[in-house]
């Protein structure tokens, strides 16, 4: 049996993208259905909630009633909007910025469907989401350093110059996903270090290593394998989290005196809080996932269970009181005057006592 030879095609017709996600679209909600109104319904609560309970302070932090005087605040406002782009930055190339779906990437990709149009949206989504983030950061600037009453030419041209600044930013993540050498190049620059240091929670730090810690809470077999007390295995958990808890409270007090905002020995005082940190990140891994069985709280936009806002004030509750040293420190030597060694004593004092208790009432 002799088989035939198929010849490819010589000329490719190419169609419109538009056409190709119109009729994805249609066999989409022909098999899934339309979107369901209760889904709609929680994100516009949840929307809702949010901008009920943010939207004075988030107003208050973009645009202040009275503008604080000095060149230093003006410094620490424009170091915010650096830290702002690398952190844009970041984000962008970690989503991409272009980026298509996996079933795109599977059949569209491959078929005659111009990768231009395919691509467009995703393009359109970063460009769209920067400018408003820049223009939010630059309308932030110009509340903190212009003079009241603000003319309106100010404003356009703040809002501009930031929108523009971020759409740059934006274009830099793309030139970086294109040419690998550039983005290798900057990887390696460092910035990233300091907006890690300046932007990620340090519970979060310490909680990395209590990932399978909530997993063991909820099996008393798995201590019983291990042969050891319930109160050493708690002694033991709490080693690695206030390491890592304590450098990162050290190197961001460390970050903050050497723009000059702290003096004294705040590297001490952010070693001696990170057992505190621990013991608020083990309680929080430790913690159960969130009950819908508790009451219900009734607000204007709906009502929502008690038991998910308790289990996102996990373990900050343990927080707070343990680096009260350390928050009291912070307000009262902000404006520049030097740490005393007392305020690293009491934390100590309240790092270990944390530590002495969860240890303390643990189970045997």
């Amino acid at each position: 049996m002799v088989l035939g030879t198929t010849r490819a095609p010589t000329e490719v017709s190419w169609v419109a993208a538009k056409d190709v996600r119109r009729w994805i679209r249609s066999r989409q909600i022909a098999a899934n259905g339309r979107l369901d109104p209760g889904v709609v319904y929680s994100v516009l609560l949840a929307v809702g909630m949010a901008v009920a309970l943010l939207h004075a302070p988030i107003v208050a932090a973009i645009w202040p009633g009275t503008p604080p005087d000095g060149s230093g605040l003006q410094l620490e406002v424009l170091a915010g909007v650096g830290l702002v782009w690398a952190a844009l930055y970041s984000v962008l190339r970690r989503l991409g910025p272009l980026t298509v779906s996996r079933s795109a990437a599977t059949w569209l990709l491959p078929a005659p469907v111009s990768r231009r149009m395919l691509l467009t949206p995703s393009l359109s989504l970063a460009i769209a989401a920067s400018a408003v983030i820049g223009a939010v950061t630059g309308l932030a600037v110009l509340g903190h350093a212009a003079t009241r009453p603000v003319p309106a030419a100010s404003v356009f041209a703040s809002v501009s110059f930031g929108a523009a600044g971020a759409i740059a930013v934006a274009l830099l993540a793309l030139l970086c996903q294109r040419w690998p050498a550039v983005a290798r190049l900057l990887d390696a620059s460092g910035g990233a270090v300091v907006c890690g240091l300046l932007t990620v929670a340090t519970v979060g730090a310490a909680g990395v290593p209590t990932e399978s810690t909530h997993s063991e809470a909820r099996s008393a077999a798995l201590l019983r394998l291990l042969g050891l007390s319930g109160r050493r295995v708690v002694a033991q958990r709490l080693v690695v989290p206030s390491v890592l808890g304590a450098l990162w409270c050290a190197a961001v007090m460390v970050a903050l005196q050497a723009v000059g905002l702290l003096r004294g020995p705040w590297w001490a005082l952010g070693l001696v809080a990170g057992p505190a940190v621990a013991v608020a990140a083990v309680q929080r891994a430790k913690a159960s996932a969130a009950s819908i069985a508790n009451v219900l709280i009734d607000t204007p936009l709906g009502a929502f269970p008690a038991g998910t806002l308790l289990w996102l004030l996990n373990g900050l509750d343990v927080l707070a009181v343990l680096s009260l040293p350390l928050s009291v420190g912070l307000a009262s030597h902000g404006t520049g005057e030097a740490l005393s060694w007392t305020w690293v004593a009491l934390q100590g004092f309240a790092s270990a006592a944390g530590c002495a208790v969860m240890v303390r009432w643990s189970k045997t």
